[in-house]
């Protein structure tokens, strides 16, 4: 058998110069390995192969995308965990502008509020975004306690409802802002799900924000939070490694 595998441009010219095998048994996947290719009268002949480590294979992918790879870069204290498909990070608590769009709290409402600290998990492999609520002002750490997130538009267990929004183009820490902006600017229009899983308070979660839009509080009531029932470490076992 004759085979001869040419791909070129304009400007260059490629050859088949290595093969990888994969061995499965089963439906599972067992090894791979590389072998140099040597052609002679059109003929290609696999030489003795090694075995193919994850990073060779890594290092191999990046040769052929390197618009896909992650770039080296300082990461700042509120970065919780970080990898080329997944970002979570943590915002201190702080005041932030949100805006409403629910008829339940009269139409369009915005205003400034003072927030608890959150922790943002984005896995991009599951195509997943998740937020949760922490207590006091320190960096959640393995063993921190989560909390649901006290907002609209986010459902059970924290994944959070995009709508039409458009996610940023990078998952990166530099873009942490960016994702925070979207998640922010836009604008909570109902619940998705029961109001005392979102927040504990008698009167619901929509006259909560209503109330806390008419400043009842100087800084979020943490006592109201209500418990997610993991903490940061099975969070992030749960919807980020899990989703690799």
């Amino acid at each position: 058998m004759s085979l001869e595998v040419l791909c070129s441009d304009k400007n260059n010219r490629s050859e088949l110069s290595h093969a990888i095998l994969v061995y499965k048994s089963g439906s599972r996947t067992t090894l791979a390995t590389i072998h140099d290719v040597e052609v002679h009268d059109k003929k290609p002949m696999i030489k003795a192969g090694k075995l193919l480590s994850k990073i060779a294979l890594k290092e191999m992918f990046e040769t052929l995308t390197p618009q896909l790879k992650v770039k080296p870069e300082l990461l700042p204290e509120n970065i919780l965990g970080n990898g080329e498909n997944f970002l979570a990070w943590y915002m201190p608590p702080q005041n932030k502008s949100l805006w409403f769009k629910c008829k339940d709290m009269g139409g369009e409402v915005s205003g400034v509020v003072p927030l608890p600290g959150l922790v943002f998990m984005v896995s991009k492999t599951s195509n997943q975004w998740y937020v949760f609520a922490c207590k006091g002002k320190d960096r959640p750490n393995q063993s921190t306690e989560l909390f649901n997130a006290p907002f609209l538009n986010v459902w059970a267990g924290g994944h959070v409802c995009e709508g039409s929004s458009k996610r940023p183009k990078q998952l990166a820490a530099s873009k942490i802002s960016e994702w925070e902006d979207v998640f922010f600017r836009s604008r909570f229009t109902h619940t998705n799900q029961n109001h005392t899983s979102i927040i504990k308070y008698k009167a619901g979660a929509y006259k909560f924000w209503s109330d806390m839009l008419a400043n009842k509080w100087k800084k979020f009531p943490e006592g109201l939070l209500v418990n997610s029932g993991v903490t940061l470490s099975r969070a992030f076992d749960d919807f980020i490694q899990k989703g690799l």
